[in-house]
Formats: C-alpha cells, sequence, structure tokens
C-alpha cells in the first residue's frame, strides 16, 4: 500500500495549530491556493464531510474526524471511492521544542484494475500534498 508520510515544523503550539487547521475556512483557503476545490455538505463538533474537486482529476466526497484531546484529525475518502480500495489521511501535531510537529501521513490502496495506475496515482497525490504542506508552512510560519 502506498504511503506518503511528510513532517513539517510549526511555530505555534499544538492545540493552536489543531484549532487552525479544523477550521474549515482554512483548509479550503489552503487547497484552493493547490488548485483543490472543497465545500462542505455537513458540519458539527467533530465531523466534516465534504466534496473536493481537484483540476484535472475528478470530484468526490470525504470526512475529516477532529479529535481534539489528542491532536489529532483523520480523513478518510468517502465516495465515489474508485479507484481506491481506500484512503486515509492522519494530521498529527505534537510538541516539538517551543513548537508543533506536524506529520501529514496519507495510505491508500488501489483497486485491482488500477493497479497499473498506482504509481501515477501516487505521484499525483505526492504534489499536491508537497503544495498543501508548503501553504500551511508559509500559513503557520515555519520554525
Amino acid at each position: 500500500m502506498p504511503k506518503i508520510e511528510k513532517e513539517i515544523f510549526l511555530n505555534c503550539s499544538p492545540n493552536e495549530a489543531f484549532t487552525k487547521m479544523s477550521e474549515f475556512n482554512f483548509i479550503k483557503q489552503i487547497n484552493s491556493a493547490s488548485g483543490v476545490d472543497t465545500n462542505v455538505l455537513l458540519q458539527n463538533e467533530r465531523v466534516i464531510r465534504y466534496s473536493i474537486t481537484v483540476n484535472n482529476v475528478g470530484s468526490w466526497e470525504s470526512e475529516r474526524i477532529l479529535v481534539p484531546e489528542s491532536n489529532l484529525i483523520v480523513t478518510h475518502r468517502l465516495a465515489p471511492l474508485a479507484p481506491f480500495k481506500y484512503l486515509v489521511v492522519l494530521y498529527v501535531f505534537r510538541e516539538y521544542g517551543h513548537g508543533t510537529k506536524f506529520t501529514y501521513v496519507e495510505e491508500f490502496e488501489v483497486e485491482d484494475k488500477s493497479k497499473h495506475l498506482e504509481r501515477k496515482i501516487f505521484t499525483d497525490i505526492l504534489k499536491k500534498v508537497t503544495s498543501i504542506l508548503k501553504q500551511i508552512s508559509d500559513s503557520l510560519s515555519v520554525v
């Protein structure tokens, strides 16, 4: 299963970073700067369901589960799931010196009929992740 794991260091507390990244408007702003359009479909205290449209890729629904007591956000793709069997993203915020170590982990598995596209899908996702993490770094001030 392909996995992308990246770390960046932020000049704020884990709680501040978690709170900011839990705000859907922040994520919408970060995503739009990377060619990703997001719109809220449902939102409550711990769950945000939203649609995503990625230029030249397509649209789907995803869900973010906020776990403030652990400074953790779990995101997973809902529908349509294809070309994936699953796609899960973890946002982990941990204290590091006077700031925060933000770890981004994305793991997925493609359907059998899409195995020949796995490398391209991984590369495309990595490009988007790199762009989004740069936006987060710029917005939350890297240490």
